[in-house]
Order: C-alpha cells, then structure tokens, then sequence
C-alpha cells in the first residue's frame, strides 16, 4: 500500500473568515479515540465539527456509495497514538496543520510565560516525593511517565507561593484502559 501524505489544503471559511488546514493521509484512519461520527453531503463540513469540536485532535473520512461523507471526530491524533494509525482503504486522515488545542508533542517544548514552578514528572524532577505504588514507567515510545496504579498512588511536589490574583495549573492525564469505576485524579 502506498501512503501519500501532503498538507491539504482545505480553506474553511464563516463569516469571521477563519482559515483551518488539515494534513491528509490517504488509506489510514485512527481507531479507538472516535467520539462523534457525523454524515454530511459535503466533506467540508467534517473540518468544521473538527474545528468546533474542543477534543477533536483528528479525523477520519470515508465517501459513500450514496456520494456522502461519514466523519469520524477523533479525541486523540496519529502523533500522539502512532499505534492506532490502520490501514483502511477508502478512508482518508486529517489532522490539524494548527492547532489551537495542541497535542502532547506539540506542546511539550513550549516554554511558558511567567512560569512559577513545573514538574516533568519523568523521573528527572528531584523534588517530587511518590507514594503508595506511585512510580515511574517508560511507555511505548520508551518515554518515561508518572504511573499511579490504584487508589492511594499519589505523588506530592514542594508548595508553590502564588503570589498573584490568578494563576493556570495544567495536568495531562492518558489512561492506560477505558475507566470502570470513575474517581478524582485531582484533589485539593
């Protein structure tokens, strides 16, 4: 099977004359992150339910024999789950060219403004303390990543002075399996 994959082109205009771009990827489609399937006449539609779509990282396109389009939103992209890119004739993968919500590869080395503190969590911050299993693992890319298994993992950071009237914490959290019994990941 030969792959072609270019940047495509696609301009999406409204009346605030946005532009949005995707990459394509012939013969592929992403599985196992499709969080809303859309059929349209127009494939051009499917960009935009992207677009409007906060955790559409991707998507995937299929014409029908009726000459419709079915759409698949993806909450994830082939940067971030390259093991779930398949081979799937017919079917056609995007990806946004730029992104207003980025992937984990695309914003990782972005440095921040005006950044008090942060954390890794790879292995190399000193100052972080783990818990209860809590533990470092590399994953499939041989990356290494904060792992808590079970209820009581937890890790703890030194306390952090916020000195003005605002402030952003930021967390990014990939489940290894489809949760059975929601709990909080996050607790003050």
């Amino acid at each position: 099977m030969q792959l072609i994959m270019a940047l495509f082109y696609l301009p999406l205009v409204a009346a605030r004359c946005r532009t949005v771009k995707f990459f394509k990827e012939e013969g592929v489609a992403l599985q196992n992150h499709v969080i809303k399937t859309v059929t349209d006449s127009n494939p051009i539609s499917c960009g935009w339910q992207c677009a409007d779509t906060p955790l559409c990282f991707s998507m995937n396109v299929r014409r029908l024999p009726n000459g419709w389009v079915t759409c698949e939103l993806n909450n994830s992209s082939r940067t971030a789950d390259p093991r779930d890119l398949i081979s799937s004739p017919g079917s056609h993968y995007y990806e946004p060219a730029e992104v207003e919500h980025c992937t984990a590869e695309q914003c990782v080395y972005k440095e921040g403004k005006n950044v008090i503190s942060r954390w890794l969590l790879d292995g190399s911050d000193v100052d972080i303390s783990l818990f209860n299993e809590a533990r470092y693992e590399e994953d499939i890319d041989s990356e290494k990543a904060l792992y808590l298994d079970g209820l009581y993992a937890y890790a703890t950071t030194p306390a952090v002075n916020f000195v003005t009237d605002s402030f952003t914490l930021a967390s990014w959290v990939k489940l290894q399996s489809p949760v059975k019994d929601p709990s909080t990941i996050f607790g003050y």
